[in-house]
């Protein structure tokens, strides 16, 4: 047997060995359960009842009552908020709270903010159903 032939067969045998010994590739599938995460502007949770400001929660019974088809349409419920609405079904929202700017409103989804990072605008520019929301 030739050296070309020994190597050649050396490398075609420890390709083989190579591909068999190689981990199958699954896509992960693992699911993380998380604690339910309280935000407050408190360093303790303060109680609805004992809050010193005025707060309107909006539950989701209220909300099937509304006829609404986004969120733009729940908001205009509330007296306080003040919606900038512009574009075809209200693509391009912004919302202001007791006489304050959009940029001093804060929206969340379970935790997570919600704005537009290239203007800080469009903050209700959110696609979820109204039957998704639990409450406002």
């Amino acid at each position: 047997m030739s050296c070309k032939t020994f190597l050649r067969r050396k490398k075609q045998l420890v390709f083989f060995f190579l591909l068999l010994s190689a981990p199958k590739i699954f896509p992960q599938e693992k699911t993380y359960n998380i604690d339910e995460v309280i935000i407050s502007a408190s360093k303790a949770p303060v109680s609805l009842s004992q809050l010193a400001r005025n707060v309107t929660v909006i539950n989701s019974d209220q909300i099937k009552s509304i006829p609404a088809n986004n969120i733009q349409d729940i908001l205009k419920f509330i007296g306080s908020v003040d919606l900038r609405v512009r574009g075809a079904e209200g693509v391009q929202g912004d919302a202001a709270i007791r006489g304050g700017s959009f940029e001093q409103t804060l929206i969340l989804i379970n935790g997570v903010k919600i704005t537009d990072p290239q203007t800080g605008h469009h903050n209700l520019n959110i696609p979820i159903s109204t039957d998704n929301i639990e409450r406002i």
